[in-house]
Formats: structure tokens, sequence, C-alpha cells
């Protein structure tokens, strides 16, 4: 489990943002032991879809409400749109109004509150292209740079999943790469057979 998510000092923040990665840490067992199961980006999406919404926060009453390709507006144009793949809102700090002005440009709908983002990256062919998924760490990044005074992005995880062995050197070379962000964190999975021998996060 992440020592990052440990010195968020909102309990009520730090509680969820765990619960979120303990359901990552769920679909990453599950991707482990059957690879069957993912054969796209699209299916590890799915699967981290259905493990989320079982989340009962401090109210068990309020379950997080999950949204996929939500687009950042940025700057007021389509150009500078940015999208994380997953977008999980805190119960109880979402206000949604449908049909207004879309700070998700032509979503039509306006939503602000608090809120984590998921991005996946999916290796299909056992090879690891790092400069993508630096690509996206730079994107949950400049996520978090966005002065709003609407919302709060409290956290990002990077999910790296692979059907081949995630090595050492790599991870070490990504996890030096977000060494300096204390709100985002990586998550790799690979199969059952490579994560016996290599047990790291």
């Amino acid at each position: 489990m992440s020592i990052k998510i440990d010195n968020i000092e909102n309990n009520e923040y730090r509680t969820f943002i765990q619960r979120v990665e303990s359901k990552i840490f769920s679909v990453k067992s599950l991707y482990e032991r059957k690879q069957t199961l993912f054969l796209t980006e699209s299916d590890v999406k799915c699967n981290l879809y259905s493990e989320i919404i079982k989340i009962q926060n401090l109210n068990p009453n309020h379950r997080p409400l999950v949204y996929t390709e939500l687009a950042e507006n940025i700057g007021n144009n389509r150009e500078n749109l940015m999208r994380s793949d997953m977008t999980i809102f805190m119960p109880n700090h979402l206000n949604l109004n449908l049909g207004s002005e879309a700070r998700y440009i032509n979503k039509y709908f306006k939503a602000t509150g608090k809120y984590i983002d998921i991005e996946i990256k999916f290796n299909r062919n056992g090879t690891i292209n790092e400069n993508e998924i630096q690509t996206d760490i730079n994107k949950l990044i400049n996520l978090q740079n966005i002065d709003d005074n609407e919302n709060e992005l409290l956290f990002s995880f990077m999910v790296v999943s692979s059907r081949s062995f995630i090595s050492e050197e790599t991870r070490n070379r990504l996890n030096d790469f977000i060494e300096n962000h204390p709100k985002i964190d990586i998550i790799y999975m690979c199969p059952n057979w490579f994560s016996q021998k290599h047990n790291k996060t």
C-alpha cells in the first residue's frame, strides 16, 4: 500500500483513497491469476469499475460515483481537453448539474467536487513503452496542477498492466519519475508467475 496516501492529513480523504487503492489491488490480484479476463484496456477499466462501486464510504448509505473519460476543460476550448480514464467522486462531495455549461466540455453537465483520477496503460505485446506511460503520468500531473476553486483532485493512480514481466529497472525509472509528486502513485499488474518473482507493486 502507498506510503504517500498515509501522508494525506485529512482522515476522511485518506480513508476514501485507501479504499479505492484496496479495490485496485483486488483487480490486480485477479489480473495476476486470470489473464483471460483481461484482453483489452477496457477490460481492466470494467473490472476496476465493478470493484470501486462496491466501496462504502464512512456513511454506508452513500457509495462513490464512478465515471469514465471525463474531460477537464483547460482554457475553455476543445484543443485543451485532458481526459482521465476513470474519475471517482467522493460521496457527499459531488455537485452535479445536468444541462449547464459543461465544465467537462460537450458532456452537457457540470460536475464539481472531490475526486480521484485513474489512468490505465495496458500492454498487450510484452513490450513496456515507458514514454507512453510517462505521457499519461504527465497528464495526471497537469490535472493536479489545475487551479480550480470548485474542485479538488485528492489523488491519482497510474495503473500499468502487462502480459509480461515488468522489470525492476523499468519500475524504478517510472517510480523516480513521480518521486516529487506526493499525490500520484503507480500500481503494476502482471501475470502471477511473474508476480511471484517480483512482488513489489
